[in-house]
């Protein structure tokens, strides 16, 4: 038999570890915004340069969206979203 407390506390484990995961995915979106004048400096590009580095970044982000969802509605969501976290993660 399944102890409910057992249960309820690994529900909040897993509950943190996602907001956690969320946290950094966000932070790690926002910060490509504020390094991107010390890169600037650093390699010497222009503002149309950097604008164009940004643009690539979120329509990247967005249209990675749609094969997203099409796997997660395709698989579990829990296979899928193990998936999208490794990749993500392997990928920098």
């Amino acid at each position: 038999m399944i102890d409910p407390n057992k249960s309820r506390r690994a529900s909040i484990a897993v509950f943190a570890l996602l907001y956690l995961g969320y946290c950094i995915s966000y932070i790690d979106r926002a910060a490509i915004a504020l390094s991107l004048v010390a890169i600037g400096k650093e390699f010497n590009v222009g503002s149309a340069a950097l604008g164009v580095v940004m643009s690539t970044f979120y329509i990247s982000y967005a249209a990675m969206q749609i094969p997203g969802g099409w796997i997660a509605d395709r698989w579990a969501a829990k296979r899928s979203s193990s998936y999208r976290w490794h990749s993500g993660r392997c990928s920098r």
